[in-house]
C-alpha cells in the first residue's frame, strides 16, 4: 500500500475514532450522537427533570413543574416518579437547555406521552413560552377536575 493511502486510511481511523469516544467531562451536546435517548430513570430531581444514566440529565419538554421551594414539589416529583419507575423511557432529543440537559419529549413503555401525563394528572403547568400550548388541553382538564396543582385545600 503506497504510504499517502496508509496514511490517509490511518487519518479516517483516527478521526472516526476521535469522533465517537465518549469523553469524561464533555458537554451533553457533545455527547449526543443521536435524536433518540432510552433507558432506566435513575434519579428524579422533580416534576420536570430526571437522569438517565450517571450522565444524562433529561429536562422534560414543554411543561413546568413546581421547583423544590415552592408548594406541591414533593407531589410533583413523587407523580413523575411513580411514573417512571421500572420503565425503559424514551425521550426525543429536542436540544439543550441553557443548563445543558436535554430537553426531551419523553414517553413510557406504552407510549404515553410523559408531559401529557404530567400536565393532565395536574402535576405540572403547559409551558407555552416552549411547547406553544402543546399541553394546553390537558391543563384545562386538569383544572376543571381540580386535580394536583388545581386543587381547592378541601379537595386536598
Amino acid at each position: 500500500m503506497p504510504r499517502t493511502a496508509s496514511l490517509s486510511l490511518f487519518a479516517i481511523l483516527l478521526i472516526s475514532l476521535l469522533l465517537h469516544w465518549p469523553f469524561e467531562g464533555t458537554s451533553t451536546a457533545d455527547r449526543m450522537q443521536h435524536d433518540e435517548i432510552a433507558g432506566t430513570v435513575d434519579f428524579v430531581v422533580d416534576g420536570d427533570t430526571f437522569h438517565i444514566g450517571k450522565h444524562t440529565i433529561i429536562r422534560v419538554w414543554g411543561i413546568n413543574a413546581p421547583d423544590k421551594e415552592h408548594p406541591y414539589y414533593l407531589k410533583s416529583k413523587l407523580a413523575l416518579q411513580d411514573m417512571v419507575a421500572g420503565q425503559t423511557i424514551t425521550c426525543l432529543n429536542m436540544g439543550v437547555d441553557q443548563y445543558d440537559r436535554i430537553l426531551g419529549v419523553c414517553y413510557d413503555e406504552d407510549g404515553k406521552n410523559l408531559s401529557a401525563q404530567m400536565v393532565r394528572g395536574g402535576h405540572a403547568w403547559d409551558f407555552t413560552r416552549y411547547s406553544n400550548g402543546t399541553y394546553k388541553a390537558e391543563e384545562r382538564a386538569a383544572r376543571l377536575d381540580g386535580l394536583g396543582l388545581w386543587a381547592s385545600p378541601e379537595r386536598e
